[in-house]
């Protein structure tokens, strides 16, 4: 995707944004005339059954949150660290703060605050330690706690590989991490009747 002034003269480029495939592109006209944005196929393989959509909005200020790990193990009695990438767009200045959501029981998160310029951060998840195994997708929030009009953001686990290719596959990101929570081995008896030889 690319804008053009009137003489065809190329202005601002962009193709993929980030880890996604599709393109997005900021830019600010400096004066006022006719620009072209133009949309094509990188590869040469687009076509007239090809469709495209494009949404044109003026920015206003946002955050987007994501993260690399779209599954998590954490052993009873343990804690485990989730990295979380935060970006503040257009100016976004308010206070962010980042917590594990949906969390089965015998497992809490930490809350964590989102500096100034935003970047990765991290949250704890800890286990107690009678926590029983557990299989569950959990989810990663981005709160920007305004009593007034609060702002929620789901965060998108990826799924495709740093060197993936677009298309590979199917779904590129999920918002549900899912988290294996192991149990504690019950005691061994021979253990305890050694321990303490009144049981018998």
């Amino acid at each position: 995707m690319k804008v053009e002034d009137p003489t065809g003269k190329e202005l601002s480029r962009s193709d993929d944004s980030g880890r996604s495939t599709d393109p997005e592109l900021s830019w600010n006209a400096l004066a006022d005339g006719k620009y072209s944005v133009v949309i094509g196929d990188l590869i040469q393989q687009g076509g007239s059954d090809f469709l495209y959509r494009l949404e044109m909005i003026q920015p206003k200020p946002a955050f987007k949150v994501a993260t690399e790990s779209h599954a998590l193990r954490l052993d009873a009695g343990k804690t485990v660290d989730l990295k979380v990438n935060v970006a503040r767009l257009h100016g976004f200045a308010s206070s962010i703060l980042v917590v594990a959501d949906e969390l089965p029981d015998g497992v809490t998160s930490t809350v964590t605050s989102v500096p100034a310029k935003g970047g990765e951060v991290a949250i704890k998840l800890s286990a107690s330690d009678n926590a029983k195994a557990a299989n569950a997708p959990i989810r990663v929030l981005a709160i920007q706690p305004d009593l007034d009009a609060p702002q929620v953001q789901v965060a998108a686990a990826i799924l495709k590989g740093q060197n993936a290719a677009a298309g590979d596959m199917l779904v590129d990101q999920t918002e549900k991490i899912w988290l294996t929570v192991i149990a504690k081995p019950p005691p061994d008896s021979k253990t305890e009747d050694k321990a303490d030889p009144k049981s018998k």
